[in-house]
């Protein structure tokens, strides 16, 4: 006797989550059978069967072979393998690929069934959930890159009931010339505590994928929590105050360590994880601050210039605001430089970036409110340079913005370079009324069409000649925009 089961990794599934699904198949026999090869990639046995029960939509059945080369497609004969008496043949397998009506989210019911000599054997039948995503918590790490496309690791945090799952996803600028990101299949990392918050994954001055070594890191309140590509569970460390915040983005190269700072009041904190499996977070240094910082980031050097890491801020002044930056190292903080913006005030929704260029100079952005004029909405973008071959005092540009209708409720500032650090865009997106706009080239506001729910923070992604926003869609699926020339 023939006994076959299926059993989901869990119980519910984000969309567009990678699926899992143990096959068991036991001969409770004495002798010797051939069951069908379940990881032949063109088997057309076992069979999938998968229905939607809420809202309910009609059964469809799949197979290996069916999912490569149609319904339609006459398979070849099975590929079988033998299970002796007493045996248990198992596997986790990844079913997305074969379970496609798996688009929206509701609950669906999953059979499976096989042939063992002239009879069908069917497994009893699963029911899973596939739920909406809901970012509470979202990020992205980008570097270089590699073939002039755009790449980053996708981070975000998911709340339940009693916890937070931690999803990632590579994100692959596909065909640049048709505008083209494709997110790759969501994997559940880890679950974190309730109270998770501030995920990061580390941006780096090399291509994200190089090496296998990729961090996700986040925060459970006074504790900082990273998980590795590398590792099955978190490492953690307890800081000696809970933090206001990490600071975004973490930084990284190539072959270091996983470098990401923490904010409490005025105390700067720097931590770092090296690339030693399972090695602990370590609190490297604690400093502080010029002023309180309204908004504040970190940025790396292109490796020709030494990896060279610096902390940019913005915060409050007389009479308008100042931008200030600083390097620092794993042994300490240096000594900050500061520029004054004067009249009109920073818009604290939107978050200070800042890039170093192939010169060494650190460009730190911020948007100014200027005065309203027939009620309509005007702002500038102030670019502050500090160091560098040409900046031996702190330089500011101011760039006037045209105006907007309404107020701006949130925003995304992005420089995007070369891979060797030479500025090629710097990038504007904001939100006034019910749309979302960005500078285009020609230096113009244009809406994002059609409106979308755009999850926040607002998250950018450098591509080759444009840059993308993220958005989810109808059915809540995770997806990008390109931004409008």
């Amino acid at each position: 006797m023939i006994v076959y089961a299926i059993e989901p990794s869990q119980p519910s599934y984000l969309l567009d989550e990678a699926v899992y699904l143990t096959l068991t198949v036991e001969n409770q026999g004495s002798e010797t059978v051939e069951i069908p090869d379940p990881l032949h990639e063109d088997n057309h046995e076992p069979e999938f069967e998968i229905e939607r029960l809420e809202p309910a939509a009609k059964a469809v059945g799949i197979s290996n072979w069916s999912a490569m080369n149609g319904p339609q497609a006459p398979p070849p004969p099975l590929q079988r393998i033998p299970l002796s008496g007493g045996g248990k043949w198992q596997e986790q397998i990844q079913v997305n690929s074969l379970l496609p009506p798996l688009r929206e989210a509701g609950e669906y019911q999953v059979g499976s069934s096989i042939t063992v000599e002239t009879a069908q054997v069917r497994a009893p039948k699963k029911t899973i959930q596939i739920v909406r995503p809901v970012p509470v918590s979202i990020a992205i790490g980008q570097g270089t890159r590699p073939i002039n496309q755009g790449e980053g690791q996708l981070v975000f945090l998911q709340k339940g009931d009693t916890s937070t799952a931690v999803y990632s996803a590579r994100a692959v600028e596909t065909d640049p010339s048709n505008s083209e990101v494709v997110l790759r299949t969501l994997m559940r990392r880890a679950t974190a505590s309730a109270n998770a918050s501030d995920i990061l994954s580390p941006s780096s001055n090399a291509p994200v994928y190089a090496d296998l070594t990729r961090w996700i890191l986040w925060r459970e309140g006074a504790k900082l929590k990273s998980i590795s590509t590398l590792a099955s569970e978190p490492v953690e460390l307890q800081l000696p105050q809970q933090p206001d915040s990490l600071v975004r983005p973490a930084l990284t190269t190539k072959t270091g360590p996983a470098l990401v700072l923490s904010i409490h009041g005025k105390a700067l904190s720097l931590i770092s994880v090296t690339r030693k499996l399972e090695a602990l977070p370590e609190l490297r240094w604690t400093a502080e601050l010029p002023a309180v910082p309204a908004s504040i980031t970190a940025t790396i050097s292109p490796v020709a210039l030494g990896d060279k890491t610096y902390v940019a801020m913005l915060a409050a002044g007389d009479s308008g605001f100042d931008l200030y930056c600083a390097p620092f190292t794993v042994t300490g903080l240096g000594a900050f430089e500061k520029i004054h913006v004067a009249d009109g005030k920073y818009l604290s929704n939107i978050p200070v970036v800042a890039m170093v260029s192939n010169k060494g100079t650190v460009h730190v952005a911020a948007l100014r409110s200027d005065a309203s004029k027939d009620k309509e909405v005007r702002l500038s973008r102030v670019e502050a340079l500090f160091g560098g071959e040409d900046n031996p005092e702190p330089k500011l540009s101011v760039q006037s913005l045209p105006a907007l209708e309404k107020p701006v409720t949130r925003g995304a500032l992005l420089f995007v370079a070369s891979n060797e650090g030479v500025p090629l865009r710097r990038e504007v997106v904001v939100e006034s009324g019910e749309d979302l706009w960005n500078l285009t080239g020609g230096g113009a506001f244009q809406p994002i069409l059609p409106r979308r729910t755009f999850p926040s923070p607002l998250t950018l992604m450098a591509g080759d000649e444009l840059s993308y926003v993220l958005f989810q869609n109808a059915q809540g699926a995770v997806h990008f925009e390109p931004l409008n020339r």
